[in-house]
């Protein structure tokens, strides 16, 4: 139900990642996180790519969930902001957010909103079927198009 995938940005299905888990469960085996939780725990990512080693700082910080307990944070190296995972493009040497590399998600490039209302308008589907005309059915799209844009705009919703 997706159309061709046109944008040439990298997906994070691409990319090497590391979770908040990972961090987590290393920092619960080696003993640096125990008893009490801290606010801000900052460690040293190491890794080598190829010939390159890499080492950089990285810190995870904790929120308070409603119902007690925290919520471990990874703070992005490059902008600070506070993610769940960090990504490594092919070809780059340094872990970031997906805000920072740009990433998108598979699904975000094959997913075709106007297919998704023309199929769910049947009988509007099955009249421009029976028309044959392929301009016909284009103009049919970008018409649900400009009204599906129109209708997010007076509900305040982004496009």
């Amino acid at each position: 139900m997706g159309r061709y995938a046109w944008s040439d940005r990298l997906t994070v299905e691409e990319c090497r990642f590391f979770s908040v888990s990972d961090v987590i469960f290393e920092l619960l085996r080696s003993g640096v996180l125990g008893g009490k939780p801290r606010k801000k725990i900052r460690v040293r990512m190491a890794y080598t790519i190829g010939k390159d080693s890499v080492d950089f700082p990285m810190d995870v910080t904790t929120t308070s969930c409603n119902f007690g307990g925290v919520r471990y944070w990874l703070g992005c190296p490059n902008c600070g902001k506070r993610v769940g995972k960090l990504y490594l493009p092919p070809g780059e040497k340094f872990f970031r957010c997906r805000t920072c590399y740009n990433l998108t998600y598979k699904s975000c490039k094959e997913h075709d909103k106007r297919m998704e209302a023309l199929l769910k308008n049947r009988t509007l589907l099955l009249a421009l079927m029976d028309q044959g005309d392929p301009l016909a059915f284009r103009a049919e799209l970008k018409r649900i198009d400009k009204f599906s844009t129109r209708l997010n705009k007076l509900q305040g919703r982004p496009n």
